[in-house]
């Protein structure tokens, strides 16, 4: 019973041009094989399964600890019964005896299948939040996807989504479908399947960044932020200061017309 060389072949490629580790993928395949072998049959609980990569043979094997007195028959086997498939094991051992389940290679074949789409459809959901996992902290724009009572949806990318959480929104800001609005990178959680990220609009961090944008001797070091305190949507206040004596912190900030603080606001 084995795996397809047209399989192999393809799994070759797919760690090559995906950069998807083999080893991994044929250890997910051997936990999902053992899981659907228990399902068809479920006396034969202490079974292991291995596929090897380069052939795509599958040995599927009940394992028996070698002991003295059998207390468990299903998992055990006495070191005598245990000599007639290998003379050398001995008092502590496992003996693995090879079975050869029937109809098990089609269903073995639909679930290799099924790994390799559910580990590709990981590995793009890992490359499009992929993108974010060096964010949180920053500034990003964002498209607002839709507005729930307890959450707002925003698309990040094409595919890339993010959730801004009632407590993160301002009081009395709307969030209309289509809206393109900058959000402050609150967490990014790395999950297996469904990573997390979360944006806030109240957060001080988003006022701090605004400021790097917009205020060019921010960015350059030159008027350096020293604390923020900030009243989402109300009121916020700056603690400014810059070793160089030839510039006015707050003029800086304000910008001509009060220009570079009203971009900010």
């Amino acid at each position: 019973m084995r795996l397809s060389h047209e399989f192999i072949s393809a799994l070759d490629t797919l760690s090559e041009v995906r950069g998807l580790d083999k080893s991994i993928i044929i250890s997910a395949i051997e936990t999902a094989l053992a899981s659907a072998y228990s399902k068809f049959h479920p006396g034969e609980q202490n079974t292991e399964i291995r596929v090897d990569d380069k052939t795509g043979e599958i040995n599927v094997c009940e394992l028996r600890k070698v002991v003295e007195t059998i207390n468990d028959p299903a998992k055990e086997i006495t070191l005598n019964d245990a000599k007639r498939f290998n003379r050398d094991i001995q008092i502590g051992n496992t003996l693995r005896l090879e079975l050869n389940p029937e109809n098990f290679g089609r269903i073995a074949a639909q679930t290799a299948r099924q790994v390799i789409t559910q580990r590709l459809r990981d590995e793009a959901v890992k490359q499009e939040y992929g993108a974010f996992a060096d964010k949180q902290g920053e500034l990003v724009s964002g498209t607002v996807a839709r507005s729930e009572p307890e959450q707002t949806i925003v698309r990040l990318n094409e595919k890339a989504e993010a959730i801004l959480p009632k407590k993160e929104r301002i009081p009395g800001e709307k969030y209309n479908y289509g809206d393109t609005m900058k959000f402050y990178v609150l967490e990014v959680k790395d999950k297996t399947r469904t990573p997390k990220i979360t944006l806030s609009r109240t957060h001080p961090g988003l006022l701090k960044r605004l400021m790097e944008l917009e205020i060019p001797e921010i960015a350059q070091g030159i008027v350096k932020i020293i604390d923020t305190a900030r009243d989402a949507g109300a009121r916020a206040k700056v603690s400014l200061k810059t070793e160089d004596p030839n510039v006015d912190p707050i003029g800086a900030c304000v910008g001509n017309g009060r220009e570079r603080i009203r971009a900010v606001s």
